[in-house]
């Protein structure tokens, strides 16, 4: 069954932030067996170089990006390095994200420079990659922009509010004004994921 849908991202370019661990090292495996060429970016050196790794032994071309995501400048110097070396993006996914699990504590004792960082990482580097991509797929009227989430947006978390209130705010972005970004012939339309 898997060998039906090997090669449908064939000639696709995907960046996949946050991609050295978890839902973003799979997420990027996975695509790259579906035949799309990678740009992965991620904080963690080191690691992200094992995932291009994985990839380029899957056959397909990687562009390992280490950078802070929550860094204005190292974004777009990221994606003027993108756009350098494959010419556009084809599919976002915004993976990127992070709670201060060592900061938490109940909302009425919380500090407000917990609340930032969360914010920054889980929010505004999202609305930050999405705004840097979404031009260039209004302007080819195709592309794909995948948001990752948490089901702590749906549901809250005790100790976790700031966390759950920015991936709420991420799926928020797209029922204000995702749907309207782009022309209705694309694909531009975010797709939201939830993980627990």
């Amino acid at each position: 069954m898997a060998a039906l849908i090997e090669g449908r991202l064939a000639n696709r370019i995907a960046l996949v932030t946050g991609a050295a661990n978890g839902i973003g090292r799979a997420s990027a495996l996975r695509l790259a067996r579906e035949g799309a060429d990678l740009v992965v970016v991620d904080r963690e050196g080191d690691t992200l170089h094992g995932v291009a790794r994985e990839i380029e032994a899957a056959g397909r071309q990687v562009l390992p990006i280490t950078a802070d995501w929550t860094d204005a400048k190292a974004v777009g110097e990221a994606f003027a390095t993108i756009r350098q070396r494959f010419g556009r993006i084809d599919i976002l996914f915004n993976n990127v994200g992070q709670s201060a699990r060592e900061r938490a504590s109940e909302f009425h004792v919380s500090e407000e420079a917990t609340w930032r960082f969360v914010i920054e990482v889980s929010l505004v580097a999202t609305m930050r990659a999405t705004r840097l991509a979404v031009e260039e797929m209004r302007a080819r009227r195709s592309g794909r922009i995948v948001n990752m989430s948490t089901e702590s947006a749906f549901y809250g978390d005790v100790g976790f509010v700031d966390y759950a209130a920015a991936k709420m705010n991420g799926v928020r972005v797209r029922s204000s004004s995702g749907a309207k970004a782009v022309p209705r012939k694309s694909y531009t339309d975010p797709i939201f994921l939830c993980a627990r």
